[in-house]
């Protein structure tokens, strides 16, 4: 009877495995992902005499295991005068390994902006449920 259950008990170890290591799970699910700014451009309107909506074009790179349900990247961006404004977006769906490119537009109430930058990131996804 013992031998049974030892061989019952190996079976079951080894499934397990060769499940994990297809693919089926992973033992450690990570949710991580790099955001850039790859450029950013602020058009002058000269009739008005102020600028136009900073146009932000960024990426993010799932760099974690698991696919990224939604994200959400916050941007500071400060003018000539040295005020501040701050603006944020979000996204879905990048696949664990893939990047995603878009653009996004913030206001800066028709100030000449000098500097754009990420200040905060937030990535969510589903857990697979495997245990």
């Amino acid at each position: 009877m013992k031998t049974k259950t030892r061989k019952c008990l190996m079976l079951i170890v080894v499934l397990g495995l060769v499940f994990m290591v297809s693919g089926g799970c992973t033992l450690t699910e990570i949710k991580e992902a790099s955001f850039t700014i790859t450029s950013w451009d602020q058009e002058h309107y000269e009739y008005f005499e102020e600028w136009g909506l900073v146009e932000v074009y960024y990426q993010v790179t799932n760099t974690g295991n698991v696919d990224i349900d939604y994200y959400e990247v916050y941007f500071t961006v400060t003018c000539e005068d040295g005020s501040k404004y701050y603006d944020w977006t979000n996204g879905l769906n990048v696949r664990a390994g893939k990047t995603y490119s878009d653009y996004t537009y913030i206001n800066t109430a028709g100030k000449k902006a000098t500097s754009v930058k990420i200040t905060d990131k937030k990535v969510d996804y589903h857990p697979s449920g495997c245990f």
